[in-house]
């Protein structure tokens, strides 16, 4: 681990150290744990840590899927860019029309 501002190299780490401490993980479980961080950690609290630990648990789902986290973040972003997004908030969060 040489360079852990790349978030690959982050997703690496904390994937392997996840699979090590975790052993019987499934995708299924790490969504189960992730649903169960935001409701009850997250909605609740919001601390800075607590949005940490969400992060960290999505990356361990990309190790586990062998995602490229940089390419998708930055695909993502640009097909976000080209969408057109209306301001008002529903309870999803903003609404975006194509």
């Amino acid at each position: 681990m040489n360079n852990l501002s790349d978030i690959n190299e982050i997703t690496l780490l904390i994937g392997q150290w996840a699979d090590k401490t975790f052993p019987q993980s499934t995708e299924a479980t790490i969504l189960s744990h992730l649903k169960d961080e935001v409701n009850r950690e997250l909605i609740e609290s919001c601390n800075n840590d607590e949005i940490a630990d969400a992060i960290m648990i999505l990356m361990h789902l990309a190790h586990k899927r062998k995602i490229d986290l940089n390419a998708e973040i930055i695909d993502k972003f640009n097909i976000n860019l080209k969408r057109t997004w209306n301001s008002e908030l529903n309870i999803q969060g903003f609404l975006f029309t194509y």
